[in-house]
């Protein structure tokens, strides 16, 4: 392992993975947040065309942002006024109610420095429907007109300002002008001037709760717009600093390093661990014979011993045993990029390979070539027919395996060990497979075709 990217592709098959799944995120900095609903009592009269005495006046409203700046109000207003036309004892009672729709701006929310406002400064305006009844008593003079349920579109406009208690709860004050727009906009008092028209007045306290999901945010006309993007600043910042290391120069980061003290040229697996991969208890760095045989008996050099056995019986078992592990202990040649030469490297895994068909005369190999997925499809094939071929002629031509034991089998970028990497190493690679007699070679390709044996 000469690089930490190496170390890196290799520990995809430890870790389940076999491809880069990258996933977009869609990323929102707007929180759910609460609708906001209310009370309110004050002091309700009309300016117009008599003088005033004081009225008084309820409601509920429903509000909900639509941004950190606008949101929409539901406002419900019922009240009585009162008053005396100017210079007589003619007096006027009315009764009000009034449903409108309104618009509302937070005018102090482009303030940055505060996770939350202490206060919202607002201004609306709206419209909707407005129902009233006038009755008078005439002492002297002239009386005005009495109204009965009459119906008007009314427009609201107006100014609060309320102060944050808790999370949950806030108190304001707010004060609306309201025209009527028909023919009754100056017969609010019962009297009409013309030229002149009647404005209601609303002076009210309001207490105000916040309602949802204890996990959604406030209204956010009370929330920081920059708040989560600050929140996520602060945890990037707080994150200690990743400095990747390797203490022992093994190619694995200390980070993944299972064992981070391994001694100087030691190889080591994906993890980190000193690799013994004949499992004689002898590490490889030190082992004469790394690649020995399963289920035998070593010398200190970690060099295979036949052993002895007292029957045949046992003999034929052992065996036995012996063929159903192999598959487990025979290693995969790898190569360099558009290149069949056998490197030196791989010499001792085709050594280890040779003496398993010497102590066992009656197994067959399958040598499977592949490539990665760089390249035509015509050319991975004929590279991986000469992989498998240059591992056949080696065993033949230096440890004199009969060759009739040997099938040679090309796969060219199939089955690819890493998925979307187009030079792996893992994938540049011959394997080998226990087959019975009836599997032969398979013809040499052409045109890219293949045919499966």
């Amino acid at each position: 392992m000469r690089t930490t990217l190496y170390v890196f592709f290799l520990c995809f098959p430890l870790l389940g993975i076999s491809q880069i799944d990258v996933k977009k995120v869609n990323y929102d900095a707007t929180p759910a947040h609460k609708w906001e609903v209310g009370g309110h009592i004050g002091h309700l009269f009309t300016a117009g065309d008599i003088s005033f005495k004081p009225g008084f006046g309820g409601g509920f409203h429903i509000r909900r942002a639509m941004d950190y700046i606008f949101s929409f109000r539901l406002d419900a207003n019922y009240g009585v006024m009162q008053g005396e036309r100017f210079n007589s004892d003619n007096q006027f009672t009315t009764n009000w109610f009034s449903s409108t729709f309104q618009g509302v701006i937070s005018v102090n929310n482009l303030k940055w420095d505060e996770p939350n406002r202490r206060t919202n400064l607002y201004a609306y305006v709206g419209g909707g429907l407005n129902r009233f009844t006038v009755d008078h008593t005439a002492n002297n003079g002239s009386p005005g007109r009495d109204i009965d349920r009459a119906t008007s579109p009314i427009l609201d406009i107006g100014v609060g300002f309320s102060i944050r208690l808790t999370e949950q709860m806030n108190i304001g004050v707010d004060h609306k002008f309201s025209s009527l727009f028909s023919r009754y906009a100056d017969q609010i008092d019962g009297f009409e001037n013309q030229g002149f028209r009647d404005m209601s007045n609303y002076t009210s306290i309001r207490l105000n709760f916040n309602i949802g999901k204890k996990d959604k945010a406030e209204p956010l006309y009370w929330v920081n717009p920059l708040g989560a993007i600050i929140n996520d600043l602060t945890e990037i910042k707080e994150r200690p600093t990743f400095v990747p290391t390797d203490s022992d120069g093994d190619g694995v980061l200390d980070i993944l390093d299972l064992e981070p003290d391994t001694p100087l040229g030691a190889t080591v697996d994906t993890r980190g661990i000193t690799l013994d991969s004949d499992r004689d208890g002898i590490p490889n760095y030190k082992d004469s014979e790394p690649y020995s045989p399963p289920n035998f008996e070593y010398d200190e050099d970690g060099v295979a011993i036949q052993p002895k056995y007292v029957t045949e019986q046992q003999v034929d078992q052992k065996i036995k045993d012996q063929q159903e592990m192999l598959p487990w202990f025979l290693p995969n040649i790898h190569f360099r990029v558009n290149q069949a030469e056998i490197r030196a490297m791989e010499q001792p895994k085709l050594q280890h390979v040779a003496k398993i068909l010497t102590l066992y005369k009656d197994i067959r190999l399958a040598v499977i070539g592949y490539t990665d997925q760089q390249g035509s499809e015509q050319y991975n094939n004929q590279l991986s027919y000469g992989r498998a071929k240059a591992v056949i002629d080696y065993l033949v031509a230096t440890h004199d395996i009969d060759r009739k034991r040997l099938a040679l089998v090309w796969k060219g970028e199939e089955e690819a060990v890493v998925v979307d990497e187009e030079e792996s190493y893992m994938n540049r690679r011959v394997e080998f497979l226990l087959v019975d007699a009836t599997v032969g070679d398979m013809e040499k390709p052409k045109n890219g075709k293949k045919k499966r044996y």
